[in-house]
């Protein structure tokens, strides 16, 4: 439906937290077939933030604040606590001659650091 200065406004829930590529979504129902993918934020590392990765076999282990999305084999998490500064995010899947490696776009990071492997937003 639209609103009198015709922004179109979702009449079903959304969740654009996360985004994940077709690469990705294919990525986690070959690996996470029956589990739960939780994406996350730790603090500590060089540039202050490392993402982290966590399969989880039990449900119990996913908490009331964690944002879920149901995919064909898996389902994904966004951690609860790092959402703000997940927000807009792209996972992507990028296959090359030594392998796959996960690939995150964050408009929130302001800097990174050399290994790839944490994020600033400062």
């Amino acid at each position: 439906r639209k609103n009198n200065m015709d922004l179109v406004i979702p009449t079903e829930p959304t969740n654009d937290i996360v985004t994940l590529t077709p690469n990705a979504i294919a990525h986690f129902n070959d690996v996470a077939k029956g589990k739960w993918v939780r994406f996350g934020l730790n603090g500590g590392k060089c540039a202050g933030f490392a993402y982290t990765w966590e399969l989880i076999d039990n449900y119990e282990e996913i908490t009331d604040i964690d944002e879920e999305v149901e995919y064909e084999n898996f389902v994904f998490v966004v951690d609860g606590y790092s959402v703000g500064m997940l927000l807009g995010s792209t996972v992507d899947v990028v296959e090359e001659f030594v392998g796959k490696h996960i690939q995150i776009q964050n408009p929130n990071a302001k800097s990174s650091c050399g290994c790839g492997e944490s994020v600033n937003f400062g």
